[in-house]
């Protein structure tokens, strides 16, 4: 068969199809190892932005790490801090918050940056007087040290908001391309552009519910106060 036929068709395929095209024949192994199929394979991989993986490799090497990262369920300090946010409420957080999230007003994700030092920066259309801080959501160290305690490295991030914990935001991966995602019974984090309402990531695609934070949000409610804040 033609090589470049091969080609076009392996390109339909996904990464591990490609892979698995090697064992068809000689020719099919010779293809299968070109620079030009496996950059079109790639290419969702490429999508997130992985700083765990060398974008300068070899396409197809590029893709076998990618896949074999794609499993962890952890944020390194530099993944965190290194990336703008995109952030939602769920449903879940209730009427009063939905009608002032730009996401759901105008389709327009408000945006956070985490920095090192343990505060945030937020863009968008909100207009707050608050205090947002984070730390890793193992570290039970004082408030005073926030984004310090804990490590390099975390599961879950909390967000601080003027000294009071919200529900625990929980880190995983974008069912498709693999990009980082962070949840709460509350509220969503993206690394990368967040998709419309219907568009994929809707509440009913989430996993964290209230039920999962219980007790975090009777904590919360328990010292709530007045205050409109990106959780």
């Amino acid at each position: 068969m033609d090589p470049v036929v091969i080609e076009r068709s392996l390109a339909f395929l996904d990464v591990a199809a490609g892979g698995d095209g090697a064992s068809v024949s000689k020719a099919w192994r010779s293809v299968c190892g070109s620079w030009a199929l496996w950059h079109d394979l790639s290419q969702p991989l490429r999508k997130w932005r992985n700083i765990a993986v060398d974008a300068r490799l070899h396409p197809r090497e590029f893709c076998r790490l990618s896949i074999a990262d794609a499993k962890r369920t952890s944020l390194t300090r530099d993944e965190l801090c290194s990336q703008t946010w995109r952030f939602r409420f769920k449903r879940a957080a209730g009427e009063e918050w939905l009608a002032v999230d730009p996401y759901w007003t105008d389709n327009n994700p408000a945006t956070i940056t985490f920095t090192a030092d343990g505060t945030t920066e937020r863009a968008g259309t909100w207009e707050l007087e608050v205090e947002v801080k984070w730390r890793w959501g193992h570290s039970r160290a004082a408030r005073r040290a926030p984004g310090v305690a804990g490590g390099e490295s975390g599961k879950s991030v909390r967000v601080v908001v003027d000294g009071r914990d919200v529900p625990t935001l929980k880190v995983a991966r974008h069912p498709v391309h693999k990009g980082f995602i962070m949840e709460s019974c509350w509220a969503l984090y993206t690394a990368f552009p967040m998709p419309a309402p219907g568009e994929g990531l809707d509440d009913d695609d989430l996993h964290v519910t209230v039920e999962d934070q219980v007790d975090e949000v009777d904590e919360w409610n328990r010292r709530a106060r007045t205050v409109v804040f990106a959780p």
